[in-house]
């Protein structure tokens, strides 16, 4: 077993531009696996893995005004402030009077 740390950015110095981690190497000939229909599930982590990037606040918020079904302005006003950037996913929820698959209206955009 290899304890280690990998570290990206701190809470106090986030990352602020997109990263990409390679691991390279060989798996070591001790490493224990399972058969993939084995009916074991779990899984072994050893040493520390912390990456910090942009902190986006305001992860949800509730809309300011009402959208129209089909809507293709692709402008969304809402109650806070947020910084979301552009080419970010944003889901928008609708309020249902139900909750089943039958009143299911919800969009991605």
């Amino acid at each position: 077993i290899v304890h280690g740390q990998l570290v990206a950015g701190s809470e106090s110095c986030r990352i602020q531009n997109p990263i990409s981690i390679t691991l390279h190497g060989k798996r070591p000939d001790n490493v224990t696996s399972f058969p993939p229909n084995a009916s074991y599930k779990g899984i072994v982590v050893s040493g520390l893995l912390s990456i910090h990037g942009k902190q986006f606040y305001r992860t949800w918020t509730r809309l300011a005004t009402t959208m129209e079904g089909g809507s293709v302005d692709n402008i969304a006003m809402v109650q806070h402030e947020v910084n979301w950037e552009i080419g970010q996913e944003v889901v928008i929820v609708t309020t249902a009077v139900k909750d089943s698959i039958e009143f299911h209206e919800n969009e991605i955009r």
